[in-house]
Protein backbone atom coordinates (compact mmCIF):
# COMPACT_ATOMS: atom_id res chain seq x y z
CA UNK A 1 0.00 0.00 0.00
CA UNK A 2 1.40 3.61 -0.80
CA UNK A 3 1.46 5.68 2.10
CA UNK A 4 1.88 9.32 1.57
CA UNK A 5 5.48 11.23 2.76
CA UNK A 6 4.36 12.95 5.96
CA UNK A 7 7.55 15.03 5.22
CA UNK A 8 6.78 16.25 1.74
CA UNK A 9 3.23 15.72 1.50
CA UNK A 10 3.89 13.58 -1.32
CA UNK A 11 4.87 16.15 -3.60
CA UNK A 12 8.53 14.68 -3.57
CA UNK A 13 10.41 17.67 -3.01
CA UNK A 14 10.69 20.43 0.16
CA UNK A 15 11.62 23.67 -0.30
CA UNK A 16 14.44 25.40 1.34
CA UNK A 17 14.26 28.78 2.82
CA UNK A 18 17.10 30.03 3.02
CA UNK A 19 18.13 29.40 -0.44
CA UNK A 20 14.97 29.65 -2.47
CA UNK A 21 14.86 26.29 -4.01
CA UNK A 22 13.07 22.92 -3.82
CA UNK A 23 15.49 19.81 -3.63
CA UNK A 24 14.61 16.18 -3.38
CA UNK A 25 12.92 15.08 -0.25
CA UNK A 26 15.63 12.82 1.57
CA UNK A 27 13.23 10.90 3.54
CA UNK A 28 10.74 9.37 0.26
CA UNK A 29 13.53 10.32 -2.05
CA UNK A 30 11.45 12.17 -4.35
CA UNK A 31 9.05 9.05 -4.68
CA UNK A 32 6.28 11.19 -2.67
CA UNK A 33 5.63 8.55 -0.69
CA UNK A 34 6.03 4.62 0.48
CA UNK A 35 5.09 1.32 -0.18
CA UNK A 36 4.37 0.03 2.59
CA UNK A 37 4.37 -3.79 3.23
CA UNK A 38 0.59 -4.87 4.15
CA UNK A 39 1.19 -6.13 8.04
CA UNK A 40 3.69 -2.84 8.84
CA UNK A 41 3.24 1.06 9.09
CA UNK A 42 5.75 3.81 8.90
CA UNK A 43 7.77 4.34 11.59
CA UNK A 44 6.74 7.18 13.95
CA UNK A 45 10.48 8.33 15.25
CA UNK A 46 12.01 8.32 11.91
CA UNK A 47 8.86 9.30 9.61
CA UNK A 48 10.09 6.17 7.56
CA UNK A 49 13.62 7.46 6.61
CA UNK A 50 15.32 4.56 8.63
CA UNK A 51 17.57 7.02 10.36
CA UNK A 52 17.38 9.73 12.81
CA UNK A 53 19.73 12.85 13.43
CA UNK A 54 21.18 12.22 17.46
CA UNK A 55 22.70 15.38 18.99
CA UNK A 56 27.03 15.16 19.83
CA UNK A 57 28.36 16.82 23.43
CA UNK A 58 30.24 18.62 20.64
CA UNK A 59 27.34 20.13 19.60
CA UNK A 60 26.82 18.91 16.24
CA UNK A 61 24.03 15.34 14.70
CA UNK A 62 25.67 11.90 13.30
CA UNK A 63 22.90 10.53 11.53
CA UNK A 64 22.25 6.76 13.01
CA UNK A 65 19.89 3.95 12.06
CA UNK A 66 16.40 4.69 13.92
CA UNK A 67 16.49 2.17 17.40
CA UNK A 68 12.44 2.00 16.91
CA UNK A 69 12.69 0.03 13.53
CA UNK A 70 16.08 -0.87 13.56
CA UNK A 71 16.92 1.28 10.24
CA UNK A 72 14.28 -0.32 8.28
CA UNK A 73 11.53 2.26 8.35
CA UNK A 74 8.93 0.36 9.00
CA UNK A 75 7.78 -1.27 12.34
CA UNK A 76 4.34 -4.03 12.81
CA UNK A 77 1.36 -3.24 12.51
CA UNK A 78 -0.04 -1.85 16.17
CA UNK A 79 -3.75 -3.25 17.10
CA UNK A 80 -5.85 -1.35 19.15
Amino acid sequence: MLKKCKVCNGKGHVFVEGFGINVSCDVCHGKGGFDVPENKELCPECNGKGKVTVMTDLGFGIECNCENCFGTGFIDKTTE
